[in-house]
């Protein structure tokens, strides 16, 4: 191999090390953000959005945390991501051109590019844009719902997720439903004597698979509960059907499955987010070739006016093998300062 390519390569992973994308990310990675634990990561980045040159504000949520707010000028654009992870994973570590560990991925190479697009805007004097990070997106989205009152109007946000930088515009919705069968206790050596509550909900779970959906809205059951001991015919049992609806699906599953299961089955609506689809401006049409939908939910449905765009594949986002290549946390950032430039 001939010198000088020897040399290129040893350049480029210095290069790497340096980038300030990176170089933030790392900040981040190593400071363990579960939900409902995002203080001192959103500490961090209230330092760091300092330093860059926003006005920061903390936005209480509740006592689990707040969100935190970067302004320059006023925002005709927002870019918002979220500082929570969820549990488990490896820890942070570096190998190669890539970081290792929860969180990488799934959303703090997303902030890292933002705030390092923001910086470097800054330096060029662009005005008139925002970073919002979030507490609470891997639960119940309550520091969403608190940042939605914070911009009226809201701005046209950008929200950053492991879209393989990829352009997102619509979303299928989330929903989840508790179907509850009551029966009657029994010993089990007697079982005509009672009536079987698992023996309910399974036939009811059978029943909600002939439910007709909109588009290509989908269900799992996804959680069954029920019994006692092997000694007794369970009187109670339940089961979670988890639906991902299609962005132009308003269906009513609630009734649906109602209608479907009968009235000795009591249904329950636990969650419930909207699908989305947006158009995209034109400030985006030099993305808009990569534009496609997802199954998976976030905070664009809460934000409504948007898309979606990060770092990262979403098939490693949740797993053990959470990853992020450095190259492409580098190149997001490119991508949201342009995008700032075609906001001005």
């Amino acid at each position: 191999m001939p010198e000088g390519r020897v040399i290129y390569i040893n350049f480029r992973k210095e290069y790497m090390k340096t980038n300030e994308a990176i170089n933030i990310l790392e900040q981040i990675a190593t400071i363990p953000s579960l939900s409902g634990e995002e203080k001192n990561v959103g500490k961090k980045l209230c330092e760091i959005l300092t330093q860059v040159g926003c006005t920061v504000r903390k936005i209480p949520v509740d006592d689990g945390g707040f969100n935190v707010v970067g302004t320059v000028g006023d925002p005709k654009i927002l870019f918002a991501s979220h500082m929570d992870t969820v549990s488990g994973g490896k820890p942070f570590s570096k190998s190669g051109n890539a970081f290792y560990g929860r969180g990488v991925c799934d959303a703090k190479a997303s902030i890292a590019a933002m705030i390092a697009a923001a910086k470097s805007a800054i330096v060029d004097n662009l005005t008139n844009f925002g970073l919002a990070f979030t507490v609470g997106e891997e639960t119940t989205f309550r520091g969403a719902e608190k940042l939605v009152s914070l911009f009226q109007p809201f701005p046209f946000t950008i929200v950053g997720e492991p879209t393989s930088l990829d352009l997102v515009n619509a979303q299928f919705g989330c929903a989840s439903y508790t179907i509850t069968a009551n029966g009657k206790a029994a010993h089990s050596s007697k079982p005509n004597e009672g009536i079987n509550a698992i023996d309910l909900i399974v036939q009811a779970i059978e029943k909600s698979k002939s439910m007709k959906m909109t588009g290509k809205t989908f269900f799992s059951v996804c959680k069954i509960a029920g019994g006692v001991a092997d000694n007794i015919i369970p009187d109670t049992a339940s089961a979670v059907l988890s639906f991902r609806t299609d962005p132009g699906d308003n269906a009513d599953y609630k009734a649906m499955i109602q209608n479907t299961v009968g009235n000795s089955i009591s249904v329950t609506e636990d969650f419930l987010m909207m699908g989305v689809s947006t158009t995209i401006p034109k400030e985006l049409n030099f993305l808009k070739q990569t534009a496609r939908t997802v199954t998976y939910g976030s905070e664009l449905s809460l934000y409504k006016n948007g898309i979606i765009l990060g770092p990262g594949d979403i098939a490693v986002a949740h797993s053990d093998d959470e990853v992020i290549d450095l190259a492409e946390v580098k190149k997001a950032s490119e991508l949201y300062k342009k995008i700032i430039q075609n906001f001005q």
